[in-house]
């Protein structure tokens, strides 16, 4: 053991403290300096443009939503995965981004750990009953309808017609409507959603109430939504026909004089029963009746 040391101490003592000295400073700056690269890799999102075609993607993220985030908060490659990219890039030199086929960057158990729980200030789906039947129930990734376009989480206004391809029939007036200006996708159903998606009397009135006079007597026999009777999305069915009424109200024309006016005169329910009131009053049957026979009190039509 001695003798392998033999060498060290045939050096004068001024040059081992400046060996010493040299290796301590190149063994401390190779730390610091991997240190420091180790962390512009893994926490500057500029690290990704060294790679000169995800400028658009760096673009792109510094104007969204989540610009105070950095890639690898959202993007969570392993060491390995990062090096093969980083190999990749340096000898193959892409122009492109390869294609994922179907490869999930982002996945869901991601985006929920904000947006579930997580910092008070995000915005939360844990009482969206909408993302509960798509995410958990569907499971429906949460970038296929919030990152179609690279880095723009908002989603599209048509977006929803990528799976529900029979809903692009809309009613005369809405046929350029995004999806969402209808189907509320509110956290909490007290909002204004639905557990359904499918839009309450109170949304629909918000438009239909200062183009149409659209009047609910308090004491109207009516109390559902207006979806129940008028289908947007079935273009024969935006206003509803007798054959319509029908479907709920298969017996009425055995009830008093409904088969005369309905089977043999050929009229339609709301020549009597106009919406959205729909019951014939004293009022309504001195305007309407009179126009064919002179005017007989609405209770005489039941017997």
């Amino acid at each position: 053991m001695k003798k392998r040391f033999e060498w060290w101490k045939a050096i004068p003592l001024n040059a081992r403290i400046a060996i010493i000295g040299l290796a301590s400073i190149i063994l401390v700056g190779s730390s610091v300096g991997a240190f420091y690269l180790y962390d512009f890799t893994q926490h500057n999102p500029k690290a990704c443009v060294m790679c000169h075609l995800m400028q658009p993607a760096y673009d792109s993220w510094s104007v969204s939503a989540h610009k105070n985030l950095t890639c690898h908060e959202c993007h969570r490659a392993s060491i390995i995965e990062q090096n093969r990219l980083l190999l990749m890039a340096v000898f193959k030199r892409p122009t492109t981004v390869p294609p994922r086929h179907g490869k999930i960057i982002v996945p869901y158990t991601i985006c929920i750990e904000c947006h579930w729980e997580g910092d008070p200030k995000v915005k939360k789906i844990n009482r969206s009953y909408g993302h509960a039947k798509h995410v958990f129930v569907e499971q429906i990734q949460c970038t296929k309808c919030h990152a179609k376009e690279l880095h723009k989480f908002k989603p599209g206004e048509r977006f929803c017609l990528d799976c529900h391809k029979e809903k692009v029939v809309h009613g005369l007036g809405m046929e350029d409507l995004a999806c969402l200006d209808c189907h509320i996708y509110k956290e909490d159903i007290k909002s204004g959603g639905s557990r359904d998606l499918k839009p309450t009397r109170a949304k629909c009135r918000e438009c239909h109430k200062a183009t149409e006079k659209v009047n609910f007597p308090k004491d109207g026999a009516m109390k559902f939504d207006c979806y129940q009777c008028h289908k947007p999305h079935v273009k024969a069915k935006v206003k509803p026909s007798t054959d319509d009424c029908f479907a709920c109200h298969s017996q009425i024309v055995n009830v008093g004089k409904h088969k005369l006016h309905v089977q043999m005169i050929g009229m339609n329910c709301m020549q009597c029963h106009k919406p959205h009131g729909w019951r014939v009053t004293e009022v309504v049957a001195k305007k309407e009746c009179v126009t064919c026979h002179a005017y007989k009190e609405p209770v005489t039509f039941l017997q």
